[in-house]
């Protein structure tokens, strides 16, 4: 074996603090996943924000008689 590949060589202590790390933050962003998709999505809409039509939605009294 040659040498210089002995630099690419992760034992388990060295590997197991960076997946230790990747966990926290998996865990991190499946607690916080709705504030995060909706944190992305007003910085999204800021830069491609929707064609504004100029209607408003009709309120539920208005919709009484449509069928659903």
């Amino acid at each position: 074996m040659r040498p210089e590949f002995l630099v690419f060589y992760g034992g388990p202590d060295q590997i197991m603090g960076i997946t230790s790390g990747i966990a926290t933050i998996v865990g991190l962003a499946l607690m916080f996943w709705n504030k995060l998709v909706v944190a992305f999505g007003k910085i999204t809409n800021r830069f491609h924000p929707a064609p504004h039509t100029g209607e408003t939605p009709d309120s539920p009294a208005q919709q009484e008689g449509q069928p659903r």
